[in-house]
């Protein structure tokens, strides 16, 4: 079980093939590294080196109760790159893993080469923060709300492993962890900023995502320099593990992988 310590926390990573070519992903809320193991990791040749994140307060990772919002996941995850000694990679981030994504292109570019999207956070407005906190806070460690929740991010039944690995995963998020993502000092309305995001980005969208706003997801695709963007129309908020062929694909296409 490999681990490092980074600021304040114990972090837990999962680690993959041994080529010179390195791929970062990265889960969003109420997830963790396990939702990349087999329709991503597994399928890549050595020739990559894949690794994939457990965030702070999720999976396997220390249950710390501060610190989840972008501005200090996004320096975990540089702080974790520069420990590990990976100069530069590719990130794969979804939800609000492509939140992280984003505000790491801001604030070190350097670090990397292409960032995939997928039903990405990039800000919310004034009233949604207001909106969402409580209900996070209401369904966090309720296995029937957090069930209803997750399943709405599908838009067709998932299968029961799917359902029982991601219930597990969800019940460690603390409601306090859920509050942090919602603290003032996430800064999360970066919207104004996504001009200066210069890194070459592929931003999917699940044309029924009911978490993000559709909308949202094309205002972040059409305002970045260097975007491009693939809608997967029938797909929702957990089409990366809806339709994974296809956003597999769509990813090695973009990335220039040979899987």
């Amino acid at each position: 079980m490999p681990t490092v310590r980074i600021n304040d926390a114990e972090f837990y990573y999962e680690e993959h093939g041994f080529g010179p070519h390195a791929i970062v992903f990265i889960h969003g809320l109420f997830t963790s590294s396990k939702m990349w193991r087999e329709s991503y990791l597994s399928r890549l040749p050595n020739e990559y080196h894949t690794y994939a994140i457990d965030l702070r307060g999720h999976g396997q990772s220390s249950r710390t109760t501060k610190g989840c919002n972008l501005v200090q996941l996004a320096d975990d995850v540089y702080r974790w790159s520069q420990q590990l000694g990976i100069a530069r990679f590719h990130y794969v981030g979804v939800s609000m893993g492509g939140g992280v994504g984003v505000q790491l292109a801001l604030e070190h570019p350097e670090v990397l080469h292409r960032l995939v999207l997928m039903n990405t956070v990039t800000g919310f407005g004034s009233v949604a923060p207001r909106l969402a906190a409580p209900l996070l806070s209401l369904v966090a460690g309720r296995r029937r709300l957090l069930k209803r929740v997750l399943r709405s991010g599908f838009t067709r039944p998932p299968a029961d492993e799917t359902m029982r690995l991601l219930l597990a995963d969800a019940l460690l998020v603390s409601r306090r962890t859920c509050a942090e993502w919602f603290h003032p000092n996430n800064r999360m309305r970066h919207l104004d900023r996504l001009h200066d995001v210069k890194v070459p980005t592929l931003v999917m969208i699940g044309g029924k995502d009911n978490v993000i706003p559709v909308d949202r997801q094309h205002r972040l695709a059409d305002a970045l320099p260097n975007g491009e963007k693939v809608v997967f129309d029938d797909a929702g908020h957990m089409m990366a593990l809806e339709i994974p062929e296809e956003v597999f694909g769509a990813m090695c296409n973009f990335l220039e992988l040979r899987p």
